[in-house]
C-alpha cells in the first residue's frame, strides 16, 4: 500500500518497559494540559460568551456542548483500529495527532460563528458551531481513547493503572487552573481579546499535543502482518458482539444521560 494509507495488521505485541519511570509519565501527562485548556474554552468561556453576552438561547448552547456524548462510538472505533491497523506506520501517535488536529481546526469556526452572532446572522453562526463542535468532538473521542493506550503501554503491567491515573490527575487538576487563567484573561467579552484567546489556544494545544507524545511509540517487539485471522472480530462485529448484553446497553444508557445532563443542566 501507499505510504499515506492504512496498514492492516493483527493485533501487535508492544514492547513493555521494564521499569516505571516518572519523567515518561510527566512528559505524556502534558498532553492533558491541552486538553484542559480546550474543554474550558468550549465548555466555560464559549458558553459564557454566547449566553451571557451575546444573549443566544441557553439550550441549544448546551446541546452543542453534550453533543460529543452522542458520538461515543467512535472512541471505541477509533481504538480498536489502532489496536489492528497502522495509520502512516505507527499505532497510536497518528490517530491522536489526527483528531487533534481536527479539535485545532474547530476553534477557528468557532470563532468564526461567533462572529456570525454578532452581526446577525443566527443561522450561519449554528451551522458554524455545530460543525466546529463536531470537528471538536469526533477529534477528541477520536483521539482520547488511543492516547490512553499510548499511557498504558509506556508502562510495565503492574504499573500501568498508577500511570492512567496519573494523567487523569493532571487533566482534572488543571481544569481549575485554566478556568482562572481564562477568566482573567477576558473578564468581559472582548471580541479581539476572544479572538486572540481562540488563536492562542489553539496554538499552545497544538504544542502540547505534539510535544507531549513525539517518540513516545515504542516500535513493536514483534508484528504480526497480514490480514485478521477468523478468530479476531472486526470492529463493527466486535461492537455487535458486546452490543448484544443487556446489560452493556443499560449501562451505556445510564453513561450517556448522565453526561449528556451534566452538561446540559447549567444551561436548562
Amino acid at each position: 500500500m501507499a505510504e499515506t494509507q492504512l496498514e492492516q495488521t493483527a493485533p501487535i505485541q508492544t514492547a513493555v518497559p521494564g521499569q516505571f519511570s516518572v519523567w515518561r509519565t510527566m512528559r505524556l501527562s502534558g498532553f492533558q494540559i491541552g486538553s484542559a485548556m480546550a474543554d474550558i474554552l468550549t465548555a466555560s468561556v464559549w458558553n459564557r460568551v454566547m449566553i451571557a453576552d451575546l444573549g443566544a438561547p441557553a439550550t441549544p448552547v448546551g446541546f452543542l456542548l453534550a453533543l460529543q456524548y452522542l458520538l461515543v462510538p467512535v472512541a471505541f472505533w477509533a481504538g480498536y483500529r489502532s489496536d489492528t491497523q497502522k495509520l502512516w506506520g505507527k499505532r497510536r501517535i497518528s490517530y491522536i495527532w489526527l483528531g487533534r488536529s481536527w479539535m485545532v481546526l474547530s476553534f477557528p469556526l468557532l470563532g468564526l460563528s461567533v462572529h456570525f452572532f454578532e452581526r446577525g446572522d443566527g443561522m450561519t453562526g449554528w451551522l458554524l458551531a455545530l460543525a466546529a463542535f463536531l470537528l471538536f468532538g469526533l477529534g477528541k473521542l477520536f483521539s482520547g481513547s488511543v492516547y490512553l493506550a499510548l499511557v498504558r503501554e509506556s508502562a510495565p503491567p503492574a504499573r500501568q493503572g498508577i500511570a492512567i491515573g496519573i494523567v487523569e490527575m493532571v487533566l482534572i487538576g488543571f481544569f481549575p487552573v485554566m478556568a482562572v487563567m481564562y477568566g482573567r484573561w477576558m473578564e468581559s467579552y472582548d471580541p479581539r481579546v476572544f479572538a486572540t484567546m481562540l488563536l492562542a489556544t489553539a496554538v499552545i494545544c497544538a504544542f502540547f499535543w505534539w510535544v507531549s507524545i513525539a517518540g513516545a511509540e515504542k516500535r513493536a517487539a514483534q508484528a504480526v502482518s497480514g490480514r485478521l485471522s477468523a478468530g479476531q472480530k472486526s470492529a463493527s462485529a466486535a461492537i455487535k458482539h458486546i452490543w448484544q448484553d443487556g446489560r452493556v446497553r443499560r449501562f451505556f444508557a445510564f453513561l450517556f444521560v448522565a453526561t449528556f445532563a451534566a452538561w446540559m443542566q447549567d444551561n436548562i
